[in-house]
């Protein structure tokens, strides 16, 4: 594989940056130590509130379910790319789109008693 030395279109620092802010809406996620992470395609292991298995594909198309069981991909799956991974877990997890909702409202209950 060519590495990009100006890391131009480098998409780990996006994913490791998503991995932190969205931790507490999913009971585990992490990157794949048996898959490829490059500067290119990476592979995410989440494992939702639900606790329904995926493992994710994320390279320039985007977000996308490629298996149901950690650091697997299954051919046979047919999903589409998301946008961002926000937008993936809020088609597969109700309860990671309800954790979110809590956060904002708790964070704007917070700004608005800190303003009172």
């Amino acid at each position: 594989a060519t590495i990009d030395p100006d890391h131009t279109g480098d998409i780990r620092q996006e994913v490791t940056a998503t991995i932190k802010e969205i931790a507490f809406t999913v009971q585990q996620i992490t990157t794949t130590n048996l898959l490829p992470w490059t500067y290119d395609i990476c592979y995410v292991n989440v494992v939702t509130k639900e606790h329904n298995t995926y493992c994710i594909e994320v390279c320039i198309s985007g977000w996308k379910v490629v298996g149901y069981q950690k650091d697997t991909i299954d051919t046979t799956i047919s999903s589409d790319y998301y946008e961002t991974l926000y937008s993936l877990l809020d088609h597969y997890s109700p309860l990671y789109r309800q954790s979110f909702g809590q956060a904002i409202i708790t964070k704007l209950n917070q700004i608005k008693s800190t303003q009172s």
